[in-house]
C-alpha cells in the first residue's frame, strides 16, 4: 500500500490584514535649570518628544505650543530624513517661553504642547502634554515719608504740615490695594 495515499494537502493562502492602529505620545518636559523662575525676562526651556507607538506611519506632523515664544519651537532629532514619523520613531523638539510679570505674579507657568499629523490609515487624535514650572515669589516694599513743609517747623495750632509718602515695590510681584 502507498504510504502517501491518505495524506491531504492544502496550499490555499489566506491573508488577514493587520488592523490599522495609529497611536502616539507627546511628552513635554521643562529643561530649565533650576526648574523655577523669579523675574520677567527669564527664559523657560522645554523638550518635546513625540513617539509613534502605533502600527502605521504619520505624516504632516506639526507641533504647536501657544505659550512658546514665536519661532522658538525647533526640531532637534529623530527623523530618518523622510519627514514621516514611522512606527517606533521618536522626534525631539525644543521650545522656550519668556517669563512675563503676569507669570511671576501667578507663581507658576503652565502651558500645553500639542502635535497633529496624518496617519497612513485609521484616525489619530492630537497628542498633548501639559508642563508646569513653579515661580519664586518675593513680595516686599518700602515706605518713605518725608516732610515737605517749608520751613520745616511749626509753632502754632492750625499750622499745616505736608508730606510726601513714597511706596516702592522692591519685590518681584505686583502689589494691589
Amino acid at each position: 500500500e502507498d504510504p502517501n495515499a491518505n495524506i491531504v494537502s492544502d496550499n490555499d493562502m489566506h491573508t488577514d490584514p493587520l488592523p490599522e492602529s495609529p497611536a502616539w505620545t507627546l511628552i513635554k518636559t521643562s529643561t530649565t535649570v533650576p526648574n523655577t523662575y523669579d523675574s520677567p525676562g527669564d527664559i523657560l526651556t522645554y523638550s518635546i518628544v513625540i513617539t509613534n507607538t502605533g502600527n502605521v506611519s504619520i505624516s504632516a506632523v506639526m507641533v504647536t505650543d501657544p505659550g512658546a515664544d514665536a519661532g522658538s519651537i525647533m526640531y532637534v532629532s529623530g527623523d530618518d530624513g523622510d519627514n514621516i514619523l514611522e512606527v517606533g520613531e521618536m522626534w525631539t523638539y525644543t521650545a522656550q517661553h519668556t517669563v512675563t510679570q503676569g507669570d511671576v505674579d501667578a507663581g507658576f507657568y503652565t502651558n500645553t504642547a500639542t502635535s497633529t499629523g496624518t496617519p497612513s490609515g485609521g484616525m489619530l487624535p492630537p497628542a498633548t502634554d501639559i508642563e508646569t514650572v513653579p515661580g519664586t515669589q518675593n513680595p516686599s516694599w518700602t515706605l518713605v515719608k518725608t516732610s515737605t513743609t517749608v520751613p520745616n517747623t511749626y509753632d502754632s495750632p492750625g499750622d499745616i504740615l505736608t508730606y510726601i509718602i513714597v511706596i516702592t515695590n522692591t519685590g518681584n510681584v505686583s502689589i494691589s490695594a
